[in-house]
């Protein structure tokens, strides 16, 4: 368990202990520095992990990365401000500049019991950072977080120490417990911080109890050595005689396939000419019986051309005389609707005249009662002139009652001719 605890032991108490971790609040003239601040270590091992600035001046407000800064106006708190540049008014002060990056904290816990009581000393590595600035600067602070990380580390750690044996201590150099994270991470998330590894440094034991480890190892570790030693010499004898075994049985192998893969190569190369003969013959028949095959088949393939041929013409001549049949019927159908056409065109065109005829004599019947109306106009015209002949004549006399007097009858006519638009005679005269 503690095989390595000779060059271990010595180590731990030659070299010098590493100093512990002091957090510390250092004040600032320029914010801008912050950085280079933070990353100073004094030679006390201070870690700075607040910053007090000085007041400003103007409204220009710039927060470098990696800080928190908690702002203030009056001396009342804010809030936090992330990093970047703000304008803000001058009665706007950064109190505080609170480290936000992960810090490594080292100390040590010295007196630790082990559980056959032997006391050791056991150093811690922590690694933490700021999650609320506010809660840690003003519940806490730096001073008061050592305090409290101290003393609930030193108990985890106790109780760790006092469940192992003294010989197993060195076992503990490089163990992150969960158990002991959890534990500090109960009591520091309340405060705003949060731890993310711890882990066991290093085990230094009482310079007595370390040299009669060194001692008792040293001689297990000899004997050992010597076991080993002489099981290693076994061992390489064992396998030089297993490997000259292992040669000589390959080599026995290897001969013993060349005789077999000799005899397996003329048993192969037999079955190939074997088998080669066999194909020649198939091949011979099988040619033979596709000679036979093709002249089958071309003979019924001549067969069923001519039959197919004979089928053809059959269906052909079918096909024509249902045609010439189809062809009479139609010219039959023609001439038969051709005749009727024929017949009812010959109605129509007799009905036409009918009409035509009906028509003319309508007209020589219009055409005679004008003419009838014509020819009394005329006759009545020259009974007129008749008149106005007679009456123009000195010799004439008229006499008789007005419906035998030409005189009277004269008169009437010529009004009635005025009225119908005819010129009559002797009408200058009057």
């Amino acid at each position: 368990m503690s095989r390595n605890a000779p060059k271990s032991s010595i180590a731990g108490n030659v070299r010098k202990a590493r100093p512990e971790t002091n957090l510390v609040v250092l004040p600032i003239k320029n914010i801008l520095n912050a950085n280079k601040k933070f990353g100073l270590k004094t030679n006390s091992n201070n870690t700075p992990i607040i910053l007090k600035p000085a007041p400003r001046s103007g409204i220009r407000m710039i927060i470098p990365h990696g800080f928190d800064s908690i702002v203030t106006e009056n001396g009342k708190v804010l809030g936090v401000f992330k990093p970047g540049l703000y304008y803000r008014s001058a009665f706007f002060q950064v109190a505080n500049l609170v480290n936000t990056q992960h810090i490594p904290y080292h100390f040590a816990i010295s007196n630790c019991p082990t559980r056959d009581n032997i006391h050791i000393s056991v150093e811690v590595d922590f690694l933490f950072h700021v999650t609320n600035s506010v809660k840690f600067v003003y519940q806490i602070g730096p001073e008061n977080m050592e305090n409290l990380l101290r003393a609930t580390q030193a108990e985890a750690v106790r109780s760790l120490v006092r469940s192992v044996h003294s010989s197993e201590a060195y076992d503990l150099r490089g163990t992150d417990s969960e158990d002991m994270l959890t534990a500090l991470n109960d009591k520091m998330n309340e405060f705003g911080i949060t731890v993310d590894q711890v882990t066991i440094a290093n085990v230094t034991l009482p310079s007595d109890v370390a040299l009669n480890m060194q001692n008792t190892t040293t001689f297990d570790a000899k004997q050992k050595q010597q076991m080993k030693k002489q099981e290693l010499q076994m061992k390489v004898l064992d396998d030089a005689q297993f490997l000259k075994r292992v040669e000589q049985n390959r080599k026995n192998e290897i001969e013993r396939a060349m005789e077999n893969a000799k005899k397996s190569h003329k048993t192969v190369q037999n079955d190939i000419d074997e088998l080669q003969s066999k194909l020649n013959k198939e091949l011979e028949s099988i040619k033979a019986q596709l000679n036979d095959q093709s002249a089958q088949i071309k003979a019924e393939a001549d067969l069923d051309i001519g039959r197919i041929n004979a089928e053809r013409d059959k269906l052909v001549n079918e096909i024509l005389g249902s045609a010439k049949v189809a062809a009479q019927k139609i010219r039959a159908e023609s001439e038969r609707n051709a005749t009727k056409v024929r017949t009812e065109t010959q109605l129509k065109v007799a009905e036409i005249n009918s009409r035509i005829v009906e028509v003319q004599a309508e007209a020589e019947k219009y055409a005679a009662m004008k003419l009838k109306a014509k020819r009394d106009f005329e006759v009545e015209t020259k009974r007129l002139q008749l008149l106005q002949s007679l009456a123009q004549n000195p010799n004439s006399i008229i006499a008789g009652d007005m419906e035998e007097n030409p005189f009277a009858q004269l008169f009437v006519a010529n009004k009635t001719a005025e009225i119908m638009g005819i010129k009559t005679i002797g009408s200058k005269r009057s």
